[in-house]
């Protein structure tokens, strides 16, 4: 089921970039992740490079701060497989945001996942 989300939309001139916003239909990327489990190698290394294309011009938007809560509840899967950035301030993300505060390793790895790979504790140690 696809709701609508407020998103951050980049727009590129040269070097720089600025940030608008845009409201677009679609999924968090966890509940992506649960109901279209086991995607292909390529697709997935297409989205680390949308998402890190994403965060890179969040950063040339010149806001001076990080993205706070890059996770995968704070990543919206569109209509048409993009990925785009939560907007953190919007006030209709509010449902959205309570859960991008209280995310851990083990909320994005299933049961199976934690009993085979006690060890991993995070994407980042594996």
């Amino acid at each position: 089921m696809e709701e609508m989300y407020e998103v951050l939309k980049f727009i590129e001139h040269g070097t720089t970039c600025r940030r608008s916003l845009d409201c677009v239909q679609g999924v968090s990327l966890i509940r992506r992740m649960k109901t279209h489990p086991g995607m292909d190698r390529r697709g997935l290394l297409v989205w680390f490079r949308e998402i890190a294309l994403c965060v890179d011009q969040y950063h040339r938007s010149g806001s001076g701060q990080d993205y706070r809560y890059l996770n995968p509840y704070s990543i919206i899967v569109t209509e048409e497989d993009g990925l785009r950035l939560l907007d953190l301030e919007a006030p209709d993300n509010r449902l959205v945001r309570r859960h991008t505060h209280r995310l851990s390793a083990f909320a994005v790895l299933g049961k199976k996942e934690r009993h085979d790979q006690p060890s991993c504790l995070s994407f980042w140690s594996c």
